[in-house]
């Protein structure tokens, strides 16, 4: 069972991941 701090870790690096492929989506438009 993991520990809610990890969970919460993995969904910020999830969150910055997307953030990172629309930022690079919008830069190629």
């Amino acid at each position: 069972m993991m520990s809610p701090f990890w969970i919460w870790t993995q969904v910020v690096l999830c969150a910055f991941v997307l953030a990172g492929m629309v930022i690079a989506l919008v830069k190629l438009i």
